[in-house]
């Protein structure tokens, strides 16, 4: 998993439970490894979409 895609709180639990700065986070580890994903909380990817228009069956 790439770290460019981490929000700014996902990268300070990192930083806090590892001993890199939040600054050189990114040139250090590239990628997350499954240890550190273990840190990382899960994300709720649940998307609910409405209708912006009601459906009309011709």
């Amino acid at each position: 998993m790439p770290i460019e895609i981490l929000t700014k709180e996902e990268l300070e639990i990192i930083s806090a439970n590892t001993n890199i700065e939040m600054k050189d986070i990114k040139q250090k580890q590239p990628f997350i490894s499954e240890e550190l994903r273990t840190l990382l909380p899960l994300r709720d990817t649940d998307k609910i979409s409405e209708a912006k228009q009601p459906y009309q069956r011709n």
